[in-house]
């Protein structure tokens, strides 16, 4: 990832419950290097995109790359490449958004020492709410990780043990939130400020909800648990 204003790329390591922050005008490549698949949620305020309620992005290099759209010279002389280099940086690539890359093709090795400031596991965080039999609740802010300050976010992980309820609840603050169903399943109720029900639905993994300013939450666990 290349952070904006900087021109030093950045590789880092990711694994199973880590939080990325993307401020925007990054530019960034996600390589899967285990043997097993790997799911990537991307969350982000998307009101002021180009189109609205969708992420505004777009690719550097390939057939669809805004390089490839200026001309072979002005590239050429831009980034003191000859002909045929320019045609392998705009066209070699014919795959778009998600590709699968040869066996020979070797990347650069993670810089762990960024990984360790610009990412952070919430599954490692310390807990704030235990239960015994029947879950925790674990919060990741600004306070005990700077770098999430710059996209405006905050992480709240709840894991719920089979049966187990999460008691109506809502942030304190002005914030929309969205809810994404990491593991298992259960239900989840949502009421307004005006006592009317506005949700009361069945829910498993996989699955993304928005919650409205000041509307309350409870969630209940099915049969396997539920982690969101």
């Amino acid at each position: 990832m290349v952070l904006p204003n900087t021109e030093q790329e950045v590789v880092l390591k990711v694994k199973q419950g880590d939080v990325l922050p993307v401020p925007i005008g990054s530019v960034s490549w996600w390589f899967n290097n285990g043997d097993s698949d790997l799911t990537i949620v991307f969350l982000g305020e998307t009101s002021k995109a180009l189109i609205p309620g969708q992420f505004t992005y777009f690719f550097l290099s390939g057939v669809i790359g805004v390089i490839g759209g200026f001309s072979t010279e002005l590239t050429s002389k831009v980034y003191d490449l000859d002909k045929d280099e320019v045609q392998k940086l705009t066209k070699s690539q014919t795959g778009v958004l998600i590709v699968k890359l040869d066996e020979t093709q070797t990347l650069p090795k993670p810089h762990m020492d960024m990984t360790k400031k610009l990412v952070y596991n919430i599954d490692a965080a310390c807990t704030q709410n235990v239960v015994e039999n029947a879950g925790l609740v674990k919060t990741l802010t600004e306070k005990g990780f700077p770098f999430i300050g710059e996209v405006g976010l905050s992480v709240i992980r709840v894991k719920l043990e089979p049966g187990a309820i999460k008691a109506p609840s809502y942030p304190a603050t002005t914030t929309i939130q969205l809810i994404y169903i990491a593991r298992g399943s259960g239900s989840i109720e949502i009421v307004g400020l005006n006592g009317e029900r506005a949700l009361d639905a069945q829910v498993k993994a996989g699955e993304l909800l928005v919650v409205p300013q000041f509307y309350v939450v409870a969630k209940i666990a099915g049969e396997e648990g539920m982690e969101s």
